[in-house]
């Protein structure tokens, strides 16, 4: 049985699309835009038309425990 809004196995989402494979080490992360936690967008290629930028995620810093 397949719960509405639910993936069906592993590496699909809700509408049946395949999750992107990350990239290989290496390889140029994609563009991507988020708000920061001044509340303005900031796009990655955008930054790089500026300066270096050093992508770095704090898996647990932010989660609830």
């Amino acid at each position: 049985m397949r719960l509405p809004g639910r993936a069906a196995s592993a590496g699909a989402i809700a509408d049946d699309r395949r999750v992107p494979s990350p990239p290989a080490v290496g390889d140029p992360a994609p563009d991507f835009t988020l708000r920061h936690t001044f509340g303005r967008d900031l796009n990655l290629h955008a930054a790089l038309a500026r300066r270096p930028v050093l992508l770095a995620f704090y898996v647990f810093d932010f989660g609830f425990a």
